[in-house]
C-alpha cells in the first residue's frame, strides 16, 4: 500500500477502534494504530479517511520523546529525500506504506545528522494534526490511485 498522495497531504483509511473522550484510535491496515482527534465525533467500527500534511511529521534519527498521550510515534526508513531549498521532502516507508514528510532546515548545518536515503527514521505527530475527511466515492478512488512504482 501507499499513502495516497494528492497536493500537499497524505491519506489514509481505516476504522474506529475505540473513542476515548475527543479521541479515538484508528486501525490502518498494514500501518501502526493512530491517535486522532474525534472530530467528526464517529463511533467504534465506523470507516474514515484521515489527511495528515507533510509538514505536520517531524522526523528525527533518533527516538523522540512521547510528549502526552496523543503523540504518534511511526519507526520508518527513508525511501527517497529530495532537496528543495528551504526544505527537503522525504518518502519513508511505514510497514507497507509510503509517508510523505517534509522537514524545514534549520539555520545551522552543524546542528544535526543529515538524514539520508536508507536511514532508519522516526516520525512523530500530534493528533490534534490529523483531519478526518468526510467519505469518498468510487470516482475519487480512481483520482487517489497512484501509477505502479
Amino acid at each position: 500500500f501507499v499513502a495516497a498522495f494528492i497536493g500537499d497531504t497524505n491519506f489514509f483509511e481505516g476504522r474506529v477502534s475505540s473513542v476515548d473522550g475527543d479521541y479515538c484510535d484508528l486501525q490502518i491496515e498494514d500501518f501502526p494504530s493512530l491517535r486522532l482527534y474525534n472530530d467528526k465525533k464517529v463511533h467504534v467500527g465506523r470507516k474514515v479517511h484521515v489527511s495528515i500534511r507533510p509538514e505536520k511529521f517531524s522526523i528525527s534519527l533518533n527516538k523522540p520523546e512521547m510528549t502526552n498521550a496523543n503523540t504518534n510515534l511511526l519507526q520508518g526508513v527513508v525511501e527517497e529525500a529530495i532537496y528543495l531549498g528551504a526544505h527537503t521532502r522525504y518518502w519513508v516507508r511505514v510497514q507497507d506504506w509510503r509517508v510523505s514528510v517534509i522537514k524545514q532546515h534549520s539555520g545551522y548545518a552543524l546542528d544535526e545528522r543529515s538524514i539520508k536515503w536508507k536511514d532508519q527514521v522516526w516520525l512523530k505527530f500530534e493528533a490534534d494534526n490529523a483531519y478526518m475527511l468526510d467519505s469518498y466515492t468510487e470516482d475519487d478512488e480512481e483520482l487517489l490511485a497512484l501509477p505502479d512504482l
